[in-house]
């Protein structure tokens, strides 16, 4: 297929289920999967990586089914979801194949959980909605509420791995589909355009402001990859965010788009979640004004192997432009998992989210005491 070992091809992949939390030897039982077949073409390694998380799923949700118990039962549609996590991060030259897997995997993922959780709509427009979800936590509220933002293409669903220790600790999370995102894209085709993110930015914090269990001034937003960089717009357009926490954060204006890989700017992935639009367009268009601050508390967690968005480019993107009480961790591992010249920048902080995660839940609670 390449120069490349399938390896190196599925890195990005398995780097995502590692810091998703999927079992690593089952993550390892698929790449030797992949290496003993015959892969000549792209399908052939969608086919076999396809076939061997079905057969995983099956096992588990048999298990999940015969579980006597309630915690049984959502601890094995937990390894369902992994399952269809897997599934679902292939970029297919069949749009629909991914699709079918997101549906599976939300399904699987609301199986799962056993806290409260809220389906929330959002307004777009007259004619159209988000889709978010609410975690709340066990004691009573009224809670704190950080508003939590996926990367392009990614899933309310997926950001799994950063609700948890926030609800652990008290904190409310809301996680909506953004346009680009989950259901919004896979299955309201609502693409990522800047309009229509800000929108939707503005209809989440309106939400929560207004809910009576909710304390108005400890709202605050996080998310890592674009995620993280419309998090920290959100909290230069609204006063109402007192807290903003990044994850390797990213404003894709500003990369040089040579360290860019083609998939994230082109294809058939590209054109699903960005609506068809100009690359050269979609991507000046995420991007933030100049003068653009927030008095908001800031917290970024970087990484100075961070091949897009370097550590200079992120402190002068988010860094000087928070002008509250500010922190930045930077992770110095290098990445153990890498993919030549495919590496992404999520690989570095993504391979420490086991202690990243938790040092952002415990910031974030410094900021609402």
């Amino acid at each position: 297929m390449s120069h490349w070992g399938l390896r190196d091809i599925l890195a990005p992949v398995t780097t995502r289920l590692t810091l998703f939390g999927t079992n690593p030897v089952d993550i390892e039982a698929a790449l030797q999967h992949i290496e003993a077949a015959k892969i000549l073409r792209a399908t052939d390694l969608e086919t076999h990586w396809q076939d061997f998380w079905q057969a995983k799923a099956q096992r588990y949700l048999t298990l999940a089914k015969q579980s006597p118990s309630k915690l049984g039962s959502s601890r094995f549609h937990a390894l369902v979801t992994h399952c269809m996590h897997a599934m679902f991060l292939i970029n297919y030259h069949n749009q629909a194949t991914k699709r079918q897997h997101y549906q599976a995997f939300a399904e699987h993922y609301q199986a799962s959980l056993l806290h409260h959780v809220e389906h929330i709509s959002l307004p777009l427009n007259d004619q159209q909605q988000i889709s978010a979800l609410l975690h709340l936590p066990k004691h009573s509220s009224p809670y704190a509420c950080t508003i939590l933002f996926a990367g392009l293409g990614s899933c309310k669903e997926e950001m799994q791995m950063l609700v948890e220790p926030m609800l652990a600790r008290g904190i409310a999370v809301l996680v909506p589909d953004l346009p680009g995102c989950g259901t919004s894209i896979y299955q309201s085709q609502i693409p990522c355009t800047r309009e229509q993110v800000d929108t939707a930015v503005k209809a989440a914090v309106d939400y929560v402001a207004n809910r009576s269990d909710i304390e108005a001034n400890k709202i605050g937003t996080a998310g890592l990859c674009m995620g993280g960089g419309i998090a920290f717009m959100a909290a230069t357009a609204d006063s109402r965010i007192t807290y903003c926490a990044t994850l390797f954060p990213l404003l894709i204006s500003e990369v040089d788009q040579a360290n860019i890989p083609q998939w994230m700017t082109s294809g058939h992935w590209f054109e699903l979640v960005s609506g068809g639009q100009d690359k050269h367009a979609f991507i000046e268009s995420m991007g933030l004004p100049d003068n653009a601050t927030t008095d908001a508390n800031f917290l970024m967690i970087h990484s100075q192997h961070d091949n897009w968005m370097t550590e200079e480019m992120a402190l002068e993107a988010f860094y000087q432009k928070a002008k509250g009480q500010r922190q930045q961790i930077t992770v110095t591992d290098a990445p153990v998992i890498s993919a030549l010249d495919g590496a992404t920048h999520a690989m570095p902080v993504g391979e420490q989210m086991h202690w990243c995660k938790e040092v952002m839940a415990d910031w974030i609670i410094e900021q609402v005491s």
